[in-house]
């Protein structure tokens, strides 16, 4: 399904804007469903040699791997499958613009994204590009919110940033794998679920209670006055990366999570590069988990966990596995943004 509905309730409680009602809001796809990686990156498109094992070895500064953990690593054709050869960052041909519009010493990098999507590794890797003190943890505005509060709302440790000098650098993952991720750490996330049925759109006997639309509405409540309201958990995915590629004409850029996890220092140069930086000689990789371990972050993977879960497409399959919920999956999934970042419906 290319053009979405959802409605959607925000009140940003800033002085110069006005509760409003809710309302319907259609996003309209403006990409051209034919777009290429070079269309997307507005660069002819690398291929990169994909060594997972070559990786792994610089990131443990070990020269050997137990045979425990490379029985388990995926093969660069397991990784090409599903997420191609080359890295897709959407945006760069902006990065220019962006250059041009703010000088040197004004310009800052941020992370971005929803929820479960590697907005606190990219906040990690930042620290490869030189002139770091030109590095937020977090968009002023709050990372996980939409593009549309820019300008509109600043978290409480942010009202002093000019946010026009902010680069956006937005964390996307593999619909399917992030629903996954969404059901162990839902966050401000809400729906009607239980752990036998998640990721979950239509009831079955495990959903209790009464769907009058015959799926499951999900919501967002950032605050008591800040809540968007989707059709579904997939709606999430679709609302919020839609507003951001199909609705935003100021420079961001889209990152993949999985070529963060598998191509970061061809990634990190990009992003160092766009804003007028560039990587520091010596790479950091970051091995253990990104976030901080407390609250709904328990659980959350260190680096050989997830080089081996996102390359293992029959555990990706497994993670919808009621028919009429794959069936409202193919049919609702925003197919601009899928084939936009080449991820795969099972």
């Amino acid at each position: 399904m290319d053009v979405h509905e959802s409605k959607f309730l925000i009140n940003l409680q800033q002085p110069n804007i006005k509760e409003t009602k809710e309302k319907k809001i259609v996003f309209t796809p403006t990409v051209n469903p034919q777009d290429t990686v070079t269309n997307v990156t507005g660069k002819k498109p690398k291929t990169i040699s994909l060594d997972v094992v070559s990786l792994l070895k610089r990131a443990l500064e070990k020269n050997t791997i137990g045979e425990d953990i490379l029985s388990r690593l995926p093969s660069a054709d397991q990784i090409q499958y599903l997420y191609g050869s080359e890295p897709i960052i959407y945006g760069l041909e902006k990065c220019t613009n962006y250059r041009d519009s703010v000088i040197k010493k004004d310009r800052l990098i941020a992370p971005a994204g929803i929820f479960n999507t590697g907005t606190n590794l990219m906040n990690n890797m930042m620290s490869n590009c030189k002139n770091g003190n030109q590095h937020l943890a977090q968009v002023p505005w709050g990372k996980h919110s939409p593009a549309s509060w820019r300008n509109r709302h600043s978290t409480i440790t942010s009202k002093h940033i000019k946010q026009d000098n902010v680069l956006p650098i937005v964390m996307i993952k593999d619909p399917i794998t992030w629903m996954a991720s969404m059901c162990r750490h839902k966050y401000s996330a809400s729906w009607r679920h239980t752990a036998d049925h998640c990721p979950n759109f239509i009831p079955n006997k495990f959903d209790k209670g009464r769907y009058p639309a015959g799926h499951i509405r999900a919501e967002i409540r950032y605050s008591k006055h800040n809540v968007t309201y989707h059709e579904s958990l997939l709606h999430i995915w679709n609302d919020y990366y839609s507003e951001w590629i199909e609705r935003t004409t100021f420079p961001s850029l889209v990152v993949r999570y999985e070529d963060l996890l598998y191509q970061p220092e061809h990634v990190m140069k990009e992003v160092c590069e766009c804003y007028g930086s560039e990587l520091k000689p010596n790479f950091r990789f970051f091995t253990g988990s990104a976030k901080i371990l407390t609250g709904p972050h328990i659980g959350g993977a260190g680096l050989i966990d997830a080089l081996i879960n996102y390359g293992n497409d029959t555990r990706r399959k497994e993670i919808i596995w009621y028919e009429p919920d794959l069936e409202y999956a193919k049919k609702e999934i925003n197919g601009n943004l899928v084939k936009m970042f080449k991820y795969r419906m099972p």
